[in-house]
Protein backbone atom coordinates (compact mmCIF):
# COMPACT_ATOMS: atom_id res chain seq x y z
CA UNK A 1 0.00 0.00 0.00
CA UNK A 2 1.12 3.24 -0.68
CA UNK A 3 -1.11 5.08 1.52
CA UNK A 4 1.00 5.43 5.01
CA UNK A 5 -2.44 6.92 6.85
CA UNK A 6 -4.04 4.12 5.72
CA UNK A 7 -1.10 1.46 6.84
CA UNK A 8 -1.11 3.10 9.68
CA UNK A 9 -4.65 2.91 10.86
CA UNK A 10 -5.38 -0.88 9.45
CA UNK A 11 -2.11 -1.40 11.65
CA UNK A 12 -3.78 -0.35 14.64
CA UNK A 13 -6.80 -2.17 13.87
CA UNK A 14 -5.17 -5.41 13.75
CA UNK A 15 -3.76 -4.61 16.70
CA UNK A 16 -6.58 -3.67 18.41
CA UNK A 17 -8.11 -7.17 17.32
CA UNK A 18 -5.25 -8.71 18.81
CA UNK A 19 -6.53 -8.72 22.18
CA UNK A 20 -9.82 -9.16 21.69
CA UNK A 21 -9.78 -11.73 19.41
CA UNK A 22 -6.96 -13.65 22.14
CA UNK A 23 -9.85 -12.79 24.72
CA UNK A 24 -12.32 -14.37 22.51
CA UNK A 25 -10.73 -17.91 22.37
CA UNK A 26 -9.38 -18.02 25.74
CA UNK A 27 -12.70 -17.39 27.07
CA UNK A 28 -14.18 -20.26 24.75
CA UNK A 29 -11.42 -22.83 26.31
CA UNK A 30 -10.07 -22.97 22.49
CA UNK A 31 -6.63 -24.22 22.57
CA UNK A 32 -3.87 -21.95 21.53
CA UNK A 33 -2.05 -24.23 19.19
CA UNK A 34 -5.72 -25.15 17.84
CA UNK A 35 -5.86 -23.60 13.53
CA UNK A 36 -8.53 -21.16 14.45
CA UNK A 37 -6.68 -19.65 17.20
CA UNK A 38 -3.44 -20.15 15.88
CA UNK A 39 -4.84 -18.99 11.87
CA UNK A 40 -5.82 -15.16 13.62
CA UNK A 41 -2.98 -15.12 15.49
CA UNK A 42 -0.61 -15.53 12.64
CA UNK A 43 -2.95 -13.15 10.37
CA UNK A 44 -3.01 -10.49 13.23
CA UNK A 45 0.83 -10.20 14.27
CA UNK A 46 2.09 -10.41 10.24
CA UNK A 47 -0.93 -8.01 8.93
CA UNK A 48 -0.36 -5.83 11.93
CA UNK A 49 3.79 -6.36 11.29
CA UNK A 50 3.60 -5.92 7.40
CA UNK A 51 1.30 -3.00 7.54
CA UNK A 52 3.59 -1.05 10.14
CA UNK A 53 4.27 2.56 8.27
CA UNK A 54 8.04 2.19 9.36
CA UNK A 55 10.46 1.13 6.93
CA UNK A 56 12.95 0.06 9.35
CA UNK A 57 12.65 -4.48 10.12
CA UNK A 58 13.52 -3.77 13.28
CA UNK A 59 9.88 -1.46 14.72
CA UNK A 60 7.99 -4.09 12.32
CA UNK A 61 9.74 -7.15 14.60
CA UNK A 62 8.29 -4.86 17.75
CA UNK A 63 4.73 -4.55 16.05
CA UNK A 64 4.80 -8.06 15.43
CA UNK A 65 6.38 -9.00 19.32
CA UNK A 66 3.72 -6.96 20.46
CA UNK A 67 0.77 -8.41 18.89
CA UNK A 68 1.86 -11.31 19.63
CA UNK A 69 2.16 -10.82 23.27
CA UNK A 70 -1.01 -9.04 23.44
CA UNK A 71 -3.08 -12.03 22.17
CA UNK A 72 -1.06 -14.64 23.68
CA UNK A 73 -1.61 -12.38 27.17
CA UNK A 74 -5.17 -11.94 26.71
CA UNK A 75 -5.94 -15.74 25.48
CA UNK A 76 -4.26 -16.66 28.98
CA UNK A 77 -6.87 -14.24 30.75
CA UNK A 78 -9.55 -15.67 28.80
CA UNK A 79 -8.92 -19.16 29.25
CA UNK A 80 -8.31 -18.47 33.37
CA UNK A 81 -11.47 -16.72 33.42
CA UNK A 82 -13.51 -19.54 31.91
CA UNK A 83 -11.61 -22.30 34.39
CA UNK A 84 -12.60 -19.74 37.33
CA UNK A 85 -16.59 -19.62 35.52
CA UNK A 86 -16.41 -23.32 35.25
CA UNK A 87 -15.47 -23.59 38.78
CA UNK A 88 -17.97 -21.70 39.88
CA UNK A 89 -20.65 -23.22 38.18
CA UNK A 90 -19.66 -26.71 39.96
CA UNK A 91 -19.62 -24.76 42.83
CA UNK A 92 -22.20 -23.18 43.34
CA UNK A 93 -24.88 -25.19 41.22
CA UNK A 94 -26.33 -26.41 44.48
CA UNK A 95 -26.95 -23.08 45.27
CA UNK A 96 -28.46 -21.80 42.32
CA UNK A 97 -30.95 -24.94 42.85
CA UNK A 98 -32.06 -24.04 46.39
CA UNK A 99 -32.45 -20.02 44.95
CA UNK A 100 -34.85 -21.44 42.04
CA UNK A 101 -36.65 -23.90 45.20
CA UNK A 102 -36.97 -20.37 46.63
CA UNK A 103 -38.50 -18.87 44.24
CA UNK A 104 -40.87 -21.02 43.25
CA UNK A 105 -42.17 -21.57 46.98
CA UNK A 106 -42.84 -17.81 46.89
CA UNK A 107 -44.21 -16.74 43.51
CA UNK A 108 -45.71 -20.25 42.91
CA UNK A 109 -43.84 -20.79 39.39
CA UNK A 110 -39.96 -21.49 38.07
CA UNK A 111 -38.79 -17.77 37.23
CA UNK A 112 -38.51 -17.40 33.15
CA UNK A 113 -34.58 -16.15 33.43
CA UNK A 114 -32.13 -17.04 36.32
CA UNK A 115 -31.90 -13.26 36.60
CA UNK A 116 -34.93 -12.82 38.64
CA UNK A 117 -33.50 -14.50 41.28
CA UNK A 118 -31.42 -11.80 41.93
CA UNK A 119 -28.27 -13.21 42.94
CA UNK A 120 -24.76 -13.14 41.49
CA UNK A 121 -25.21 -16.24 39.00
CA UNK A 122 -21.74 -18.25 38.30
CA UNK A 123 -20.14 -18.40 35.20
CA UNK A 124 -20.04 -15.28 34.08
CA UNK A 125 -18.03 -14.36 30.61
CA UNK A 126 -16.77 -11.04 29.44
CA UNK A 127 -17.27 -12.29 25.53
CA UNK A 128 -19.16 -15.35 25.84
CA UNK A 129 -22.68 -16.23 27.02
CA UNK A 130 -22.74 -17.34 30.12
CA UNK A 131 -21.64 -20.90 30.90
CA UNK A 132 -24.63 -21.91 33.03
CA UNK A 133 -27.84 -22.70 30.67
CA UNK A 134 -31.47 -22.30 32.26
CA UNK A 135 -34.71 -23.60 30.92
CA UNK A 136 -37.37 -23.78 32.96
CA UNK A 137 -39.89 -25.89 31.89
CA UNK A 138 -43.72 -26.08 34.02
CA UNK A 139 -43.32 -27.35 36.84
CA UNK A 140 -39.21 -28.56 36.20
CA UNK A 141 -36.20 -26.75 35.02
CA UNK A 142 -32.84 -28.06 33.37
CA UNK A 143 -29.82 -26.37 34.31
CA UNK A 144 -26.63 -27.37 32.31
CA UNK A 145 -23.07 -26.57 31.70
CA UNK A 146 -20.38 -27.14 29.30
CA UNK A 147 -16.74 -28.25 28.99
CA UNK A 148 -15.42 -30.11 26.17
CA UNK A 149 -17.23 -32.88 25.86
CA UNK A 150 -19.02 -33.55 29.31
CA UNK A 151 -21.99 -31.76 30.22
CA UNK A 152 -23.51 -31.24 33.12
CA UNK A 153 -27.09 -31.16 33.63
CA UNK A 154 -29.89 -30.60 36.97
CA UNK A 155 -33.49 -30.63 37.45
CA UNK A 156 -35.73 -30.08 40.01
CA UNK A 157 -35.52 -33.51 41.00
CA UNK A 158 -31.45 -34.28 40.75
CA UNK A 159 -28.40 -33.01 41.68
CA UNK A 160 -25.78 -31.77 38.31
CA UNK A 161 -24.49 -35.48 36.60
CA UNK A 162 -21.97 -34.88 34.18
CA UNK A 163 -22.92 -36.85 31.40
CA UNK A 164 -20.44 -37.47 28.53
CA UNK A 165 -21.43 -36.30 24.94
CA UNK A 166 -19.42 -38.15 21.81
CA UNK A 167 -18.58 -36.79 18.81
Amino acid sequence: MTNPALCRLLCLLLLAAAPIAGLWFGEGMLPLVSIPAAGSLLILAFGAALLSPSPRKREKYYVLLAAVVMFVGAWAAGYSLAKRALADCLQQGTAIQSALESYRNIHGTYPQQLEQLGIKLPGQLLLHASLLRYHPAGSDYRLSFKTGNIQFEATRYTPFIAHRQED
